[in-house]
């Protein structure tokens, strides 16, 4: 359960910092991050199936 909170928690506070600043233009740091956002949702997903079902959130971008 652990490592798919953490999971979801990074996957949280990078695209927080993805959409700040909005509407300005992203920086080159901004933009990085949207790129490894598929990344973060990835492992997040396999964190989420290594759960027991019953343990499960609703959905695997949920922390609990």
């Amino acid at each position: 359960m652990n490592e798919h909170h953490e999971a979801v928690a990074q996957y949280l506070e990078l695209s927080l910092f993805a959409a700040s600043g909005y509407p300005a233009p992203l920086t080159e740091d901004q933009k990085a991050a949207y790129q490894t956002l598929p990344f973060l949702m990835d492992e997040a997903k396999e964190a989420w199936d290594r759960l027991p079902v019953d343990a499960r959130p609703v959905h695997y971008l949920l922390g609990v």
